[in-house]
């Protein structure tokens, strides 16, 4: 790669992540704390590697994939964040633009540098969405 598209690729890394932060603090963001899915992010989960869920509640699609999600949320702690942003709400608008969302669900893997890894868009298996997580973050969920 040359040292023009490495500076691109930086700097698209940090404001995806700025973007992330911005929405994560702005929504509480699911993040399976404990306290209903919503918490507080600290710096060093922003340094995670990360699945994001965009979703809307009323996608039948993302509906029946609401349970593979928390299933991967309660089996995917270690070295990694699952979070999901409901791009139907207003504040999260400027978000969906930024990623270039058009369909739901779309799953984003954003590995620990803030780079956007991989893009799938439509229901996925499970195990699918279990190897990308894997993959960003070097550990194999639980059994």
């Amino acid at each position: 790669m040359t040292p023009r598209n490495d500076k691109k690729r930086l700097i698209a890394g940090l404001a995806i992540a700025a973007a992330a932060l911005f929405l994560i603090h702005r929504m509480g963001a699911h993040d399976g704390a404990g306290n209903g899915g919503r918490g507080i992010v600290s710096a060093e989960q922003l340094e995670t590697p990360r699945m994001m869920e965009l979703y809307t509640p009323y996608c039948p699609s993302c509906q029946e994939m609401a349970p593979v999600v928390e299933q991967l949320k309660a089996r995917c702690r270690e070295g990694v964040q699952v979070l999901q942003v409901d791009v139907s709400q207003t504040e999260n608008e400027p978000f969906a633009e930024q990623y270039g969302i058009d369909a739901v669900p779309t799953f984003i893997f954003i590995d620990e540098n803030g780079v956007e890894t991989t893009r799938l868009v439509g229901k996925q298996q499970a195990s699918t969405l279990q190897q990308h997580l894997a993959t960003i973050s070097g550990k194999r969920c639980a059994s």
